[in-house]
């Protein structure tokens, strides 16, 4: 396995060109065991150089990775940034269902105002499956804005 040329391709270029509607699931899927760890570990690696890049951080937690959960927390404590909080939040708590995660996606959420912030968060946020989330993401299902409620429903089809 030519290392370099398979994380290029779970982790492309960082912009809309090459990550627009990206899925890697499919990759990962197609790795052995071994492979997997050794993927794994690059990973980790790259997330320590890049730790605002939720798309490593998305692969990490699909790829079940507990031992990136501590560059996760840094990951998280470094960002500003109110969505990108609500998707590594969602990842560790996938991982862990640390409670103070929830916690954390709760409040970031709160603080968002822009449109697309909203509308792509509802997604992450249905996967904690968490009452106090569940009747937030209700209430915008009756928006007057039809992507916001159209995602809001979207996202409480998902929860159970």
């Amino acid at each position: 396995m030519d290392l370099n040329k398979k994380i290029e391709e779970i982790i492309p270029i960082n912009d809309h060109e090459h990550r627009n509607e990206f899925s890697n699931s499919h990759l990962i899927n197609q790795l052995n065991e071994h492979e997997k760890k050794v993927v794994e570990d690059a990973l980790i690696a790259k997330l320590q150089i890049y730790p605002e890049d939720t798309l490593i951080i998305e692969t990490l937690s699909y790829m079940h990775s507990t031992e990136a959960v501590p560059d996760m927390l840094k990951s998280l404590e470094k960002c500003e940034i109110g969505l990108q909080k609500i998707i590594i939040a969602s990842a560790i708590f996938n991982l862990t269902k640390q409670d103070e995660m929830t916690d954390v996606a709760l409040a970031e959420f709160k603080k968002l105002s822009k449109k697309w912030d909203l509308v792509f968060a509802f997604s992450y946020l249905s996967l904690f499956r968490d009452d106090r989330i569940n009747n937030m993401i209700k209430d915008y299902c009756s928006n007057p804005d039809f992507l916001i409620s159209y995602n809001a429903k979207e996202a409480l089809k998902f929860i159970d």
